[in-house]
């Protein structure tokens, strides 16, 4: 009898030690806890281990020595889709999306007498709108493979910052990616 329960809680350990995690984070909620996505499902989440992998492969410039892995990740057409969703501490006190915009647009630093390159500025994109029930920020340089966006709904209780990750031949299908995942996303 004791090999019988001693079997059972070796094999109740094992499958506890090697169980999924599909979230982590400081404070962070599951996404679909506030908001839903057709394109964003529970059960097509990734393990955050994995999403890091594979964030990693897309990133070959990440720091192993980082934060590790946050939020949430997905998969969609090759591209690897990855949120931080938390509730807002304050929702009085909504995020200025202007003030992040202007925060993170880049700058021109030149030498006096020279003429300053300003091809930094073509490559550069950023937006604010209004989708639905939600402002969004949206920023990227094109060149790069990593597309941003921050949403905060309309009550401000909820913030989710966004990061699509894609091959350097998928950057244009990742850009027009965007509003279509922003337009799936609705606040419950």
């Amino acid at each position: 009898m004791k090999k019988i329960l001693y079997a059972a809680f070796c094999l109740l350990t094992i499958q506890i030690t090697v169980a999924q995690t599909y979230i982590t984070g400081n404070e962070v909620v599951p996404f679909d806890s506030i908001a839903s996505s057709s394109y964003l499902p529970i059960n097509g989440r990734i393990d955050v281990h994995q999403g890091y992998s594979q964030q990693k492969v897309l990133q070959p410039g990440l720091n192993e020595y980082g934060l590790g892995p946050v939020g949430e990740f997905w998969m969609y057409d090759g591209m690897l889709i990855n949120l931080i969703t938390r509730t807002h501490d304050n929702p009085s006190k909504k995020i200025d999306l202007e003030q992040e915009r202007l925060a993170s647009h880049p700058e021109i630093n030149y030498l006096h007498g020279t003429t300053p390159n300003r091809s930094i500025f073509l490559d550069y994109f950023n937006e604010i709108k209004t989708v639905s029930n939600f402002e969004v920020l949206i920023r990227y340089f094109k060149s790069d493979n990593d597309k941003y966006f921050v949403i905060q709904d309309n009550l401000g209780r909820y913030i989710i910052r966004g990061k699509i990750h894609c091959q350097p031949t998928d950057r244009v299908k990742a850009q027009n990616f965007i509003d279509t995942l922003l337009e799936s996303i609705t606040f419950d």
